[in-house]
């Protein structure tokens, strides 16, 4: 390369969310006329980015209940202790395996949800952890804490990956950071309060109790997402290719089809004009 201009457009993950000029092809953003609508909406209703603003965040407050209902009973093991017929150090192997498989897990419960639906997969995490945070009280040796471990790790590792798909799946870019910001509060939070509220439960309680009020939390947390989450895949075929209205989101397509447009703007300011070729087969195509 050296000696030669780098191509950007050959770098993935590039895209515009601003159109200064107007000569970039794709759809804009009702009263926000610079925005670029991407990924580009279908003229589907049901499509997850035509939703209404209140259908949208419904389901970013799903994902906040399924990040509590999964990631609650995951911390709260630290106010367990050494009650369980275990040591320390295997107390600590077991809440390593368990963090282990959340990362594991996410290469077959990732793909799954993508092919198959992320809404059962979902309601499947957080039923498991629930039933798991029963067992785990009767765990009386470091095999049987260990095995606890590792499957609740795997049931919950959609909380670690599958909630920004699907915030990605509803939100345009320009649209995401609230959403992503939205998740990652909820993930810390539960992640911090739980051991904080485990103590309480812990102190007045006793120590099997931290692991079933656990089991509690995920069964409210399921039953409220089997009546409200819903699906968010969707293949997004069809483009609108005139100025239409759709819940509320307000589209235009730009005048660039002309050479003289294309010439007038290049993406990433050197190199061809093969990605607006590209793009406007992509939109514009009949």
């Amino acid at each position: 390369m050296v000696g030669k201009d780098i191509d950007y457009e050959t770098v993935p993950g590039n895209s515009h969310l601003i159109d200064l000029d107007g000569h970039i092809p794709g759809r804009l953003a009702k009263g926000k006329s610079n925005n670029i609508l991407l990924p580009t909406p279908s003229d589907d209703y049901d499509d997850p980015l035509n939703w209404s603003s209140r259908r949208k965040w419904l389901a970013v407050f799903c994902n906040v209940v399924y990040t509590f209902g999964v990631g609650i009973p995951s911390a709260a093991i630290y106010s367990v202790l050494t009650n369980i017929n275990i040591t320390l150090g295997q107390l600590n192997a077991g809440t390593g395996y368990m963090f282990l498989f959340f990362g594991i897990g996410c290469i077959i419960l990732q793909p799954i949800a993508l092919q198959y639906g992320k809404r059962p997969v979902y309601l499947f995490s957080v039923f498991s952890t629930c039933l798991i945070c029963v067992w785990a009280p009767y765990s009386k040796s470091n095999g049987g804490w260990i095995g606890n471990k590792i499957l609740q790790g795997f049931v919950g590792s959609p909380i670690e990956s599958l909630c920004e798909i699907t915030l990605s799946d509803i939100f345009f870019e320009h649209e995401r950071a609230k959403g992503m910001g939205i998740y990652a509060v909820a993930l810390f939070t539960a992640n911090y309060m739980a051991p904080m509220l485990a103590g309480f439960v812990y102190d007045g309680m006793g120590w099997k109790w931290v692991l079933w009020m656990s089991s509690v939390f995920s069964a409210v947390c399921f039953v409220f997402l089997f009546f409200f989450v819903e699906e968010t895949n969707y293949d997004r075929n069809s483009k609108v290719k005139s100025l239409t209205t759709i819940e509320g989101i307000e589209t235009e397509e730009n005048n660039s089809n002309t050479t003289e447009s294309k010439e007038k703007y290049r993406p990433f300011g050197s190199g061809s004009l093969q990605s607006i070729d590209k793009l406007d087969r992509c939109c514009f195509k009949s």
